[in-house]
């Protein structure tokens, strides 16, 4: 009885095992099975002509009893199952890992660019230069910031204005459930950056891992002796991404006849890497050391200049009254993001919508912004408030937060929003007229809000209502 034989044996007995019942236990299988499988042990016994045999059957009986259905789908799935990861971990290798030519983005487009991206682009740009004279050239920069100050959208910008292929993934992308598919995908995106670099007039490419604390952060899971090694991997091909390897060569990269039959002398390239994190102090000590993202630039939230500049570039975007300011708008987003800053024009067009206007108001951004801070959970919202009023409306001297707590009264932030809003077109509409009873078509009207149009407002609304209410009340005693 040979081993293929012996094999076969086995597995028969298991599938047999298993679909003459279902229910595998020591205390469920028939009697006849198990004596079935006690014959077993003097029939093996006896084709081996010695004792190795002897419990084989009654060893059998009890791995089935115990483990039953577990061994079956090993033995019946496991090579499907292993199948299954082999496919699934070669379609991963081709996934995200494609250069593109960033032509649309350039640093024009990036509002306050930080002085050290400058430096490096001069690098990148005039590499031979720095080369010629043993300047450093810096191979690792390690972006950080809040989230929303626009990391992935410099990094994209630098590839645009020096113009070389530019690779772009997300470090969670590399957490993949395959053992050794996170090292392979590695090692794939660094030959193929190479091949592109080969390929480039500039020699050279960038490639970019968005949160980077995902695959290099302390106390995670790779660095703990996780069987993918990508950080492992990760440092390997940052040492070493200035060399090629004569077998990673691709004809459809490279000029089929510079390699054919002559030696193959290959141009010196070069790989910039960009990462990109939130949490810079996670980041591995491995990871930072000089010769790899040792260069940190820090994007911080823009300041009140590059504020103005970032909302007067999206009132040009956005359908918005005249009277919209960008530098009002600069002082009321103090401390948000440039994506916060978006997210205030996003809410103002939504209010806009909601009330079917035809442009956004004033009174738009004013609810948008307290949506952004936070609402009433923010500390001194009502102050808040009221700051916010008096920064987006032109008002004189004599409009205050404490003038305005002490003599208006109003219910929610709703309605002190809206009382602002009728005061101010009651004040255009007032001063028009005043301009065309003097004729002065050429002066233009500069409309201030003051304390007293706030409390007017108020008293004629409150005349209103009460005007409504009894005319509503006279209505009621007519009919009844």
């Amino acid at each position: 009885m040979d081993n293929f034989v012996k094999k076969r044996i086995i597995v028969i007995l298991l599938t047999f095992s298993i679909s003459a019942q279902p229910a595998m236990g020591s205390s469920y299988v028939p009697e006849r099975l198990r004596n079935w499988f006690s014959n077993l042990d003097t029939t093996i016994a006896k084709a081996y002509s010695n004792t190795q045999g002897t419990f084989i059957g009654s060893s059998i009986l009890n791995l089935i009893s115990t483990y039953g259905g577990a061994m079956i789908a090993a033995l019946v799935f496991g090579k499907t199952l292993q199948k299954q990861q082999e496919n699934a971990a070669q379609s991963l290798l081709t996934h995200s890992i494609k250069p593109v030519y960033v032509t649309d983005t350039t640093l024009k487009d990036y509002i306050g660019v930080p002085p050290a991206v400058d430096i490096l682009v001069d690098q990148i740009k005039y590499r031979e230069v720095y080369k010629r004279l043993k300047a450093p050239f810096t191979k690792g920069i390690l972006l950080t910031g809040n989230p929303g100050t626009g990391k992935s959208f410099l990094a994209r910008a630098i590839a645009g204005e020096v113009q070389v292929p530019f690779f772009s993934v997300s470090g969670t992308e590399f957490s993949q459930p395959f053992v050794g598919t996170s090292a392979l995908m590695i090692r794939n995106l660094f030959k193929n950056a190479k091949l592109a670099a080969l390929n480039s007039p500039a020699k050279l490419a960038i490639i970019f891992i968005d949160e980077l604390d995902a695959i290099g952060g302390r106390g995670s899971a790779y660095m703990s002796g996780s069987p993918s090694g990508i950080v492992q991997q990760l440092l390997i091909e940052i040492d070493g991404f200035n060399k090629i390897n004569t077998q990673d060569l691709d004809l459809s990269f490279y000029e089929k006849t510079s390699i054919e039959g002559k030696p193959i002398e290959l141009p010196e390239i070069a790989i910039v890497m960009f990462g990109a994190t939130n949490v810079p102090e996670n980041i591995d000590s491995a990871l930072k050391r000089p010769g790899r993202f040792d260069n940190i630039i820090e994007v911080g939230n823009p300041d009140a200049i590059n504020r103005e500049k970032i909302a007067a570039l999206y009132l040009t975007e956005y359908s918005c009254e005249k009277n919209v300011e960008a530098s009002r708008l600069a002082i009321v987003t103090d401390g948000m993001t440039p994506a916060e800053i978006k997210a205030v024009f996003q809410e103002a067009a939504r209010d806009a919508a909601k009330n079917r206007q035809e442009i956004i108001k004033i009174k738009n951004f004013c609810r948008a912004l307290f949506d952004a801070r936070g609402g009433k959970e923010i500390p001194n919202y009502e102050r808040k408030v009221l700051e916010t009023l008096i920064t987006m409306y032109p008002c004189d001297q004599t409009v205050t937060v404490d003038g305005i707590v002490k003599n208006i009264t109003y219910a929610n932030a709703q309605e002190i929003v809206d009382i602002f809003e009728d005061t101010y077109v009651r004040v255009q509409v007032m001063q028009g007229l005043e301009k065309e009873g003097n004729n002065s078509e050429n002066q233009e009207i500069s409309v201030l809000i003051s304390l007293n149009d706030l409390k007017d407002e108020v008293k004629e609304e409150s005349v209103e209502e009460d005007t409504s209410l009894h005319s509503s009340a006279q209505i009621l005693s007519v009919t009844e």
